[in-house]
């Protein structure tokens, strides 16, 4: 991870709805219509440390990475996506982000939308 790196805001995000997900495609959903995982960069190298990013992109066919924005949509995709999320060893000081982004996914799964990664 390169300087550049360090002073971007990441976001993990769920839209509330199919509108709210539309919006989100056209960069014009508001914060009232999402559910969102702001991270730090500290927190976004923990996550890639423990290589939850890695993991969801095997199981799902993705490419999330650093600089590079995807999302899992799809049911089976998402359902993919929180069994990879479950697989992976929660670590010291990951605990709590481990369990928000699966939150995230479950809700995801719920409302029948999506999951976004903006890295």
């Amino acid at each position: 991870m390169n300087e550049q790196s360090l002073s971007r805001r990441r976001t993990i995000c769920v839209p509330l709805d199919c509108v709210a997900m539309q919006d989100l495609d056209f960069d014009c959903a508001s914060e009232t219509q999402i559910l969102e995982l702001k991270l730090t960069h500290l927190e976004f190298k923990k996550l890639w440390d423990i290589g939850v990013f890695a993991a969801i992109n095997d199981s799902c066919s993705s490419l999330i990475d650093d600089f590079e924005d995807d999302s899992i949509l799809g049911i089976e995709n998402l359902y993919n996506c929180l069994k990879a999320v479950k697989l992976v060893t929660n670590r010291d000081g990951v605990q709590d982000l481990m369990s928000q982004l699966e939150d995230l996914v479950q809700e995801a799964i719920n409302r029948k939308t999506g999951i976004y990664f903006f890295l």
